[in-house]
Parts: structure tokens; sequence; C-alpha cells
């Protein structure tokens, strides 16, 4: 009886141990993200709290460095971009979707860059490629492929470094959708049309620029349902360009 009284006594110090490790480490965690989120941090002491965060496993250090990532606050310094890299290391496809929604016009590039980078780490679902082809789409028929910052630009070598830049950027999000090609052309298809009589032309444009062979099938479906004679010559260059087989088109 005594020793089932022990057993019984140091099960319950184990769980009470186990209990406070968890709380700690929570709180550890909180005050480094709380640090790392401040404006009134440094940058050297916000640099060290987020690779002490990184250095932490699981869900929960995963999903704060996500928070700092894609806090709207004007920070003087890179502290995201680190955030969005370490982040990108972590092979979490759900961190990297919710990464992908910083792809905006409207986020300074530095962090779109470090995005572009980050979706090379790791599997890019349907929601990531989504997020990627939404930002592609308004450069392509809303936004002209420029950064909006250039208006302001006057010194040619300043300008031409953000064009090499944003270039570089969009070269990166498309190795992305390429590397990711059952995904893109899913998107595609379920979003923009791919495969249907009436397929966008942003779902021809990607297709052609990315040379999606992959896309052969729903390609070839579009051209043999298609309403809109006007885009058949695009589509069926569009086929004999990808060397789209018979066996493609079924």
């Amino acid at each position: 009886m005594k020793l089932g009284w022990t057993a019984l006594a140091a099960t319950i110090l184990v769980l009470l141990a186990t209990s406070a490790f968890i709380v700690f480490r929570a709180s550890q965690m909180l005050r480094l993200f709380e640090t790392a989120i401040s404006p009134s941090s440094v940058t050297a002491d916000a640099d060290e709290a987020i690779k002490k965060l990184d250095a932490y496993h699981g869900k929960r250090a995963t999903d704060l460095l996500v928070r700092i990532a894609i806090a709207d606050r004007e920070f003087v310094d890179d502290r995201q971009d680190l955030a969005i890299r370490l982040t990108g290391e972590k092979n979490d496809p759900s961190a990297l979707a919710t990464l992908a929604s910083l792809l905006q016009p409207h986020i300074e590039l530095g962090r779109r860059e470090a995005v572009a980078k980050a979706l090379q780490k790791s599997i890019c679902t349907t929601e990531c490629v989504l997020s990627i082809l939404h930002y592609e789409e308004r450069l392509w028929c809303c936004h002209s492929d420029q950064e909006s910052v250039l208006a302001l630009i006057s010194d040619q070598s300043t300008r031409s470094y953000i064009e090499k830049e944003h270039g570089e950027m969009l070269a990166l999000l498309d190795t992305a959708l390429v590397r990711n090609g059952p995904s893109t052309v899913q998107v595609l298809r379920d979003v923009y049309g791919l495969g249907s009589p009436s397929p966008s032309p942003f779902a021809l444009h990607v297709v052609a620029s990315l040379h999606l062979r992959r896309a052969c099938p729903a390609l070839a479906k579009s051209e043999y349902q298609l309403l809109d004679s006007s885009q058949k010559d695009e589509i069926e260059g569009l086929l004999k360009d990808l060397n789209c087989t018979g066996d493609n088109k079924h």
C-alpha cells in the first residue's frame, strides 16, 4: 500500500513539474514575442528575441514568428524580414501560406522579397499559390510591372536597383509556381477558368510565361469547348509551343 502511495505521489509530482514547465515555456516565448514586436525595442534586442524564439520547437513558436512577420507596424529595421526567413526554415506549409498573404503591392518590397525567398523552402499549398497568382494578376492587369515608389525616385542607379530587386522577386515567385505545378494548375482551373469554355486571359498568360506543360490537358479542354473564338489562335499557339501531344489532350 505504501508503495502504491509513493508511486501516486511521484506521478503527481511529474505532472506538476510538466505543467510548470509548459507554463514557463509559454511565458518565455510570449516575453520574446513582446520584445520583438515592440517598436521601442532596438534592432539588436528584437533580432536576438526573434532568434531565441526560433530556437523553440512546435506550432506555438512558429505562430508567434508568423505574427511578427505579418504585423501591421512600421518598424525602421528589417526584423520582420528575419522573422519571415526563419519561418520559412520551419518547413511548415500552413505558415508559408500565411506569409504569402503579404504579397500585396502596398507591402514594402523588402518583405515581399523575404516572402518570395521563404517560399523556396517548402511546399506551397493551393492557398499559398492563390496568393501568388492574385498578386501577379494585380501587377499584370492593374499596377504594371513596377514598384509605385519609382515615381518618387529620380536617381537612375537607385531606380535600376529597385527594378532589379523587383524582377528577382517575381522570378522567385514564378519558380515557386512551377515547382508546385499541381497546385498552380488547380488554382488556374478553379479560380481562373482554365479548362472551361471561358478561360481568363490571365490564366493563358500564366501558362505561357511559365511554359507550364502540366496545364496541357486543361488547355486542350478549353480549346475544345471554347466560347470566345477570339481566344482560339492564342490557345492553339500555346498548345503548339508547349508541345502538347495527343496524350496530353485527353
